[in-house]
């Protein structure tokens, strides 16, 4: 019985401060998730008119953001990117669900 694995993406000796999931949101903010386990939110709005400001125009290209190596990026061949160490450093943190 031949069964197809799919190999689970292993995190395992990456920094804590590498994303692992991004959500972007409608008001140029985006939701991360860090290898650590920590939530975060990042405003983007202040590198709307430099480095992100292709994002500002283009409206799909903002909702399809990538991760590649802990980096969150945009665009086919990785034009905008902010450095994952800076993103966690200046993103406001989002406090744990409280369970009941």
């Amino acid at each position: 019985m031949n069964k197809r694995i799919r190999k689970k993406r292993s995190w395992y000796g990456y920094p804590g401060w590498c994303v692992r999931k991004v959500v972007p949101r409608d008001d140029f903010t985006i939701l991360l998730y860090f290898r650590n386990g920590e939530r975060k939110v990042f405003d983007l709005k202040p590198f709307l008119d430099d480095i992100a400001a292709p994002l500002k125009e283009d409206r799909e290209l903002y909702m399809k953001p990538i991760i590649e190596g802990g980096t969150v990026h945009w665009g086919e061949n990785f034009e905008i990117a902010i450095a994952p160490e800076y993103i966690y450093e200046n993103s406001q943190p989002i406090p744990p669900k409280e369970t009941a």
